[in-house]
């Protein structure tokens, strides 16, 4: 079935994707547009294609739920998917999960802080939960990025989500009518 670094390219059927690859832009921007719960999608999306911690539609949906804690078992999940087709990859699992989870802690603590801060110093904590909460977007995009790459590899035209449809845009709308409707972002 492999040959060295490629699927092999004569099979008459597509080959099924490794993990979920979506395109570097619409992975931003739906995670930016969406205040970063597009990343509970995405992360959905990979446990289910990895079959981390099973094929069970139930333990993707609650591992992404508690995303900052799996993310570790989802980056060793494509590990051994890419090693069962002779492409090892490293992705720094142990750092990049505690980078990640330290950044998420931080998000949560300064949002916490200026909720009860009333003057001046409110735009220092919220411009540092906003850095804070961005960086995790990158951390995160360091997996996105090798996803995609791992696909490029080994699969001959490799299924990239890239294209922004109207569910991706009525997630949009929804998330910023809830957002304003319960008044977070007025």
């Amino acid at each position: 079935m492999t040959n060295s670094n490629q699927l092999d390219p004569g099979s008459s059927t597509p080959q099924p994707p490794i993990g979920y690859p979506v395109s570097s832009l619409k992975f931003w921007l739906m995670s930016i547009l969406t205040f970063n719960l597009y990343t509970l999608y995405w992360s959905y999306k990979n446990f289910r294609a990895l079959k981390v911690p099973s094929d069970s539609k139930i333990a993707a949906a609650i591992w992404s739920l508690f995303f900052p804690l799996s993310f570790f078992s989802m980056m060793e999940g494509l590990e051994k998917k890419a090693a069962e087709f002779d492409k090892p990859i490293r992705t720094h699992k142990w750092a990049i999960a505690w980078i990640y989870f330290i950044l998420i802690t931080s998000t949560k603590i300064l949002n916490n802080i200026a909720e009860k801060v009333e003057n001046e110093t409110i735009l220092l904590i919220a411009f540092a939960a906003l850095s804070c909460q961005l960086l995790s977007l990158f951390v995160i995009s360091i997996i996105q990025r090798k996803t995609v790459r791992l696909n490029r590899e080994l699969i001959p035209q490799p299924q990239i989500v890239s294209r922004f449809g109207a569910e991706d845009f009525g997630m949009i709308i929804l998330v910023v009518g809830v957002f304003i409707k319960f008044g977070i972002l007025i």
